[in-house]
């Protein structure tokens, strides 16, 4: 083993980070050994090569520039991976032995604040997970903004919507803990051990953070659970950054009832902020989002994914933005949150201690513009425009502060100095003074040598390993003065030092080293006066977030030509002119605006059509239309009136999971089961080809049973997308209506009309689809030779469609009932009855109708 000092010490540090890469500077470069080696050559593709030892084996290694470190950090955290930076403390010195190291900063998936490691428009966040015996205890924390919820679910669907509402970059359970189905295959998973998820001292850690007796005050005391992954998620991440995150001074409870609820197969479908293949455009969010700041770019992101059921929320927003857009606000609110910087990062950054000179002009900058936001809103009247107004003080204080004591253009790295302006602190103008008078110094005494010397050519310099020197070059012949004491020898040259410049050699390094170590010291002392405007400046910077969010969608309503949606007490959602905003937005040619009209009176709509003739458009644009009013965006039609919905369920597409053993049909009919079990009478459900992974007759029962169960047991509002035309024989009961999307053949090509009408469609149209998509002419040929002979059986049997009922001994004997039904009130004279016949009769109907309601019962 390589006992060398540097090694010793290396294995030292490392044995503290023992679930981290540790990246170990020495001097330009950040080096990794033994295993660390190994994993991270791998995953940045980088050479591995070896250290020599006395003893052993060579010592796998492997290292990266330290001024491009950044980028290949970001790969690693990226790839899951955790990275521990430990950097050099001091400069190295001859014959002292190793510099000084220490881990400055541990990077961890889901504790990023650093604009270099996320995406500006997207949080990294941490969720912690703890288990029980009635379901499990939730917590999420991001770092970036200060967010921190805690909550309870029953089961792991109800946890899998919560993570993909959050959308962790980095997943904490207890080691040893069963995952399999809970978790994506793509999160980072830190196991942590069993006490870190102890309730009674989860709850002792949450006090103490936020110095309060109990958690009374935060709603949480009866959720150990919901205390016990929060009480996880807080001290590691404390543990990480090595701060007490004293900008997360809130917790706040994630309830299923304050939102509308959107699980993971929903928004995959609904595609609000990612698509299927994990891209971020098109979707609903990249149309929306229009914002000027990556603060308000997270606003609306956050919104779109966890839509409101606070109707006082919903309409304060809608107010707003109805304001913004009558009185043409958007204009020069765009204009002016263009000037703003990240605030909330940037605050985030101070309450950690990390933030840079450079963050800290951005952050006075956007400070200085809040007066001429609250000028700008000052003719407002909403109500949410008057708090976000209110939350936008004048920081003269901290505006003046930080003009005095930081340099407009402040250097990159704080160990460079000179961030602190001139002026800031008297010792500080000192040293330096003595550094500038040193070049003047300098200067003097290169052309007091040469005359001296005779030597024009004599030269006064300075390197960083031997000092202050004076160079004769060897080609100059003369002879230097006896008080010159030889320091270094060079090829060509000969340097020297004298009494007077080791004086000033000294007095110079110790004024420089002084003046660093004395900036870094104010620096510091800067940012503890800070601290005390941390919850201010949180709540000033989440105020603009929300502003640029609201002005992003004002300024999409007038773009596009949304409508305000009216509010209605009863479930309904009914929309005229409505269109699709993400297909419109992206599509070469005109969007086809349709109707819908879902209520009490009619719940669920049997949509029927061809293949590609606008069935799945239509029922998402009614999804996002409902979304985007609970939001408090206007919406993507002529007029809407909307209902609160408590969830949007979905069952479009097909897809399987191998990994673990579901068929395309198996997938199908499982999240068919979650949403009959879990969709309500304010639920809007999407169905859309229930079915069609199984045999036909097999498909079409059960798309049959479903069908009807969402509109007699659930109660749903239903968009319910089929090709079994069967099924439109569902709209002789109450409560449900076809509709069809319009095709016609124009010189024998198919011609989609994307126009939503009342009825059944007619056909699908599936052999002119395929010729569309390419399928050779000869399978073409053979298919519509099929289609003639099945068709003409179908018309010799006397019948238009196959009967789905034949067989049917219950299907048979309800027909026999309604049919004496019929023959008896045929032969009945009302005029000739006598009140006790008229009675007798009535009884005889009710007692019939009754034994073929049971009969249609078991159909």
């Amino acid at each position: 083993m390589d006992s060398t000092p540097i090694m010793s010490q290396y294995r030292r540090i490392k044995s503290a980070h023992p679930d981290e890469l540790l990246f170990f500077q020495l001097g330009d470069f950040y080096e990794l050994f033994y295993e660390d080696a190994e994993r991270t050559a791998k995953l940045l593709d980088l050479t591995l090569t070896s250290r020599g030892t006395t003893k052993g084996p060579r010592i796998p290694m492997c290292g990266v520039p330290k001024h491009a470190a950044e980028s290949y950090l970001a790969k690693l955290l990226k790839q899951g991976e955790s990275v521990a930076i430990c950097d050099q403390l001091e400069e190295p010195q001859a014959g002292k032995g190793p510099v000084a190291r220490k881990v400055t900063r541990v990077l961890t998936p889901g504790t990023l604040v650093e604009d270099a490691f996320i995406e500006q428009s997207s949080d990294s966040g941490l969720l912690a997970l703890s288990k029980g015996s009635k379901g499990y205890g939730i917590s999420y924390l991001s770092l970036a903004s200060g967010d921190f919820y805690l909550g309870e679910v029953q089961d792991s669907r109800e946890f899998a919507a919560e993570l993909a509402r959050f959308n962790p970059s980095e997943v904490l359970i207890v080691r040893g803990m069963d995952t399999s189905g809970l978790l994506p295959m793509s999160a980072s998973l830190q196991e942590l051990d069993e006490l870190d998820f102890n309730a009674h001292s989860a709850e002792r850690a949450l006090c103490a953070h936020f110095a309060v007796s109990s958690l009374r005050g935060f709603g949480c005391e009866d959720m150990a659970l919901g205390v016990a992954a929060a009480g996880a998620v807080l001290k590691y991440a404390q543990r990480k950054v090595g701060q007490n995150a004293a900008h997360v001074d809130g917790l706040r409870i994630t309830q299923r009832s304050n939102r509308v609820h959107l699980d993971a197969i929903t928004r995959r479908a609904l595609e609000i902020d990612l698509r299927p293949d994990g891209s971020g455009s098109p979707t609903l969010f990249s149309v929306m989002n229009t914002t000027r700041t990556a603060m308000g770019a997270r606003r609306l992101r956050q919104w779109l994914r966890a839509p409101s059921r606070v109707i006082e929320e919903i309409l304060g927003r809608q107010t707003a933005v109805s304001e913004i857009v009558h009185t043409h606000l958007d204009n020069p609110l765009r204009e002016l949150l263009g000037e703003f910087g990240d605030a909330e990062r940037i605050v985030s950054r101070l309450a950690l201690r990390s933030v840079s000179p450079r963050d800290l002009v951005k952050l006075r900058r956007s400070l200085e513009l809040l007066p001429q936001v609250r000028t700008t809103l000052g003719q407002a009247t909403a109500e949410y425009l008057l708090n976000i107004s209110a939350k936008c003080p004048d920081f003269g204080d901290e505006v003046g502060l930080l003009k005095r004591a930081l340099v407009e253009d402040p250097p990159a790295l704080l160990r460079d100095g000179g961030y602190l302006a001139d002026g800031y602190d008297a010792e500080l103008d000192r040293l330096r003074g003595v550094q500038r008078s040193a070049q003047g110094f300098l200067q003097q005494l290169e052309a007091d040598e040469r005359l001296t010397t005779g030597n024009p050519n004599l030269k006064v310099g300075y390197n960083r390993v031997h000092g202050y020197f004076i160079e004769v070059s060897r080609a100059s012949n003369v002879r230097v003065p006896d008080h010159y004491v030889p320091r270094q020898t060079l090829k060509n040259a000969q340097r020297y030092s004298t009494p007077d410049l080791k004086r000033f050699e000294s007095e110079a390094l110790s004024s420089e080293s002084r003046a660093l170590a004395l900036e870094a010291s104010l620096y510091q002392a800067l940012i503890d006066t800070l601290q005390s405007s941390l919850s201010a400046l949180k709540e000033a910077a989440s105020a603009i977030a929300e502003l640029d969010a609201l002005q992003s969608l004002a300024e999409r309503a007038r773009s596009f030509g949304f409508c305000a949606p009216a509010f209605v007490k009863e479930r309904a959602i009914a929309y005229k002119g409505g269109w699709h905003p993400v297909v419109a937005e992206h599509s070469n040619t005109p969007f086809i605006h349709n109707n819908l009209k879902l209520d009490h009176e009619t719940s669920l709509l049997i949509v029927t059509g061809p293949n590609m003739g606008g069935k799945s458009t239509y029922m998402r644009q009614t999804a996002l239309i409902a979304l985007l009013a609970h939001v408090g965006s206007w919406v993507p039609a002529e007029e809407a009136s909307i209902g609160l919905i408590d969830a949007i369920f979905t069952r479009i597409g097909a897809s399987d999971d191998l990994t673990q053993g579901r068929s395309t049909f198996m997938t199908e009919m499982s999240e068919t089961a979650n949403l009959l079990h879990n969709a309500s009478a304010e639920s809007l459900v999407l169905i859309d080809e229930i079915g069609r992974g199984t045999s036909t007759y097999d498909g079409l029962a059960l798309a049959f049973a479903i069908a009807r169960h969402l509109a007699t047991e659930c109660r749903s509002l239903c968009l319910f997308a089929t090709h079994y035309f069967e099924l439109t024989a569902l709209a002789e009961a109450s409560g449900i209506q076809n509709v069809h999307l319009s095709a016609t053949e124009h010189q024998k090509e198919v011609v989609f009309l994307y126009k939503v009408n009342p009825g059944p469609a007619s056909r699908s149209y599936g052999i002119e689809v395929a010729k569309r998509a390419g399928v050779p002419g000869s399978v073409l040929t053979d298919a519509r030779q099929e289609l003639d002979r099945l068709e003409s059986r179908i018309t010799d049997s006397g019948t238009s469609e196959p009967n789905l009922f034949e067989g049917n001994p219950a299907a048979k004997a309800m027909s026999e009932h309604i049919e004496h039904l019929l023959d008896r009130l045929s032969t009945l004279n009302a005029d000739t009855m006598s009140p006790r016949e008229a009675h007798a009769m009535l009884y005889e109907l009710i007692a019939a109708g009754k034994r073929a309601l049971l009969d249609k019962s078991q159909v």
